[in-house]
């Protein structure tokens, strides 16, 4: 073998034992700085109805383009102004129907906007009767919002898997798994009298492992709670009646981006 050839196999060898040493690196590496997962380790509790499974497919206005974040300027999303914004006027409304606890005291309903970077999602609260008063965020008046970014309704929460509580003065409270940059807005609503009706909470949740893309699949779930002098008074839910969904996800609904 020449010495042009046995110089050619010994660059060969060098690079290719620098490439496995440095994928090597790159595995150890990423493995040491996963994010931490706050993994529920209750015992699984079954729901105590079959999950309804509820599913809706998001309307899409017109033009429907989603670009991520950096469109918002164009009016594509939500600012989060703190009061209406007739880009929602072009969503589907999805009403909260099922009564897991108390009385029938409250109605609402939720519309949903993805898109590549975070989900929009407006609540909106038909209550006369705001209560904040408790420190207990499931016993004041509040929303909670489950996401299951993978979409495999996990009995256990993995990473994706997120719980956020925000209460009608827009307090935030970050339940497992939830991005603590996420943004939200309350804000009351009146009739013509001026008498008032109820509120709505806006947010914006980060999606953190995927990226929105048409026709993919989550699981999600909204909760309302409504609390009358510092007690809880019902709870209205969309996707099931099940109580625990904050440490099992495997009761969620599924929403579909359109």
């Amino acid at each position: 073998m020449s010495r042009k050839n046995i110089i050619i196999l010994i660059i060969v060898a060098v690079l290719a034992a620098g490439g496995i040493g440095g994928f090597i690196y790159y595995k150890n590496y990423k493995k040491q700085h996963q994010p931490n997962a706050d993994m529920a380790t209750m015992p699984v509790t079954v729901p105590n109805k079959p999950n309804q499974t509820a599913t809706s497919e998001m309307a899409v206005p017109n033009p429907p383009q989603y670009t991520g974040l950096e469109s918002e300027a164009s009016g594509l999303y939500p600012t989060l102004s703190g009061k209406y914004e007739k880009i929602w006027d072009g969503y589907d409304s999805f009403p909260l129907e099922i009564l897991a606890d108390g009385d029938d005291t409250v109605q609402a309903a939720f519309k949903f906007i993805w898109s590549r970077n975070y989900l929009y999602i407006q609540v909106s609260v038909t209550d006369a009767t705001p209560d904040v008063s408790n420190e207990d965020y499931g016993k004041q008046d509040s929303v909670e919002l489950f996401l299951n970014e993978d979409g495999n309704k996990n009995s256990q929460l993995l990473i994706g898997d997120a719980h956020y509580i925000i209460n009608r003065s827009n307090t935030k409270y970050i339940g497992r798994g939830a991005n603590e940059n996420f943004e939200s807005v309350t804000y009351e609503t009146y009739d013509e009298e001026g008498n008032n009706t109820g509120y709505i909470v806006e947010a914006a949740l980060p999606l953190m492992t995927v990226k929105g893309s048409k026709n993919m699949s989550v699981g999600f779930d909204v909760q309302v709670n409504d609390a009358v002098d510092g007690k809880n008074s019902a709870i209205k839910k969309w996707a099931s009646d099940y109580l625990y969904t904050f440490q099992n996800f495997s009761a969620l609904g599924t929403v579909t981006f359109k």
